[in-house]
């Protein structure tokens, strides 16, 4: 069976900062936002804005970013992030070789340091608000 990509937007702020991902939120007119509680004793709790269905990916995220150009060291990994997506879409034939040139750009993310494919829920310590 062949493996599956998805693709997952998110910002993430401390939960003083909930009013700014609310605002976030109404202006693309799309995804969620979640409480994340962090068990690690160093990290405090935080919300997280997030986008996971392709549609809103493909017709409104990426026109925005299209239109409002990152200037920031992230912009490099939604470049990537973008690439990716593109060539999904693209490629309604889910092939090996489709699938690993998405993993290859995956694997750029990030600096490299975060490598999950697994599909994630928004189960355990997340919650939808």
């Amino acid at each position: 069976m062949l493996e599956t990509v998805e693709f997952h937007f998110y910002l993430k702020l401390k939960a003083d900062h909930l009013s700014l991902l609310k605002k976030v939120k109404e202006a693309f007119g799309c995804g969620a936002v979640y409480c994340q509680k962090e068990k690690r004793v160093n990290h405090s709790d935080c919300y997280r804005f997030e986008i996971n269905s392709r549609k809103d990916i493909q017709g409104v995220l990426i026109p925005f970013f299209d239109s409002h150009c990152l200037q920031s060291p992230k912009k490099r990994d939604y470049d990537l992030f973008r690439q990716a997506a593109m060539i999904f879409k693209d490629n309604w034939r889910r092939t090996k070789p489709v699938i690993k040139q998405i993993k290859k750009l995956k694997a750029q993310m990030n600096l490299g340091v975060r490598r999950v494919w697994k599909i994630r829920s928004l189960g355990g310590n997340v919650k939808k608000r």
